[in-house]
């Protein structure tokens, strides 16, 4: 996936920052949106190899963002992360298309750690 753009999601503008510098210097490129409704658009017009998205977001959260995506044809995989890590959460987020749910805090080295759930 070396050059691949990776989509960051996520209302945290630190985290952001944090995984989007420890991605580039692994060899991607990244976009951020912090918000649903700006995930929302930035992924209607962009061609991303992945998008890693925060459950809870301030206006739409990632599982409805996804699910909209989903319903324009837009199979885009994506690993959810959230601090909220209950198991109907994870649910949802795997019916919504995760190839991985991570929970938060995490290390930005966690999200290339993994490939798929077991």
């Amino acid at each position: 996936m070396d050059g691949a753009i990776l989509v960051i999601i996520d209302d945290d503008p630190s985290f952001v920052r944090a995984v989007s510098r420890y991605l580039g210097h692994r060899g991607y490129r990244t976009i951020s949106a912090h918000s649903g409704s700006d995930g929302l658009a930035l992924l209607s017009n962009q061609r991303a190899a992945l998008a890693i998205i925060d459950v809870h977001l301030p206006d739409l959260s990632g599982i409805e963002m996804m699910e909209k995506l989903q319903a324009n044809g837009n199979d885009l995989p994506c690993i959810f992360i959230s601090s909220d890590d209950r198991p109907h959460i994870q649910d949802r987020c795997r019916a919504a298309g995760a190839v991985r749910f991570l929970p938060k805090p995490l290390s930005p080295g966690e999200l290339v750690s993994h490939r798929r759930d077991p």
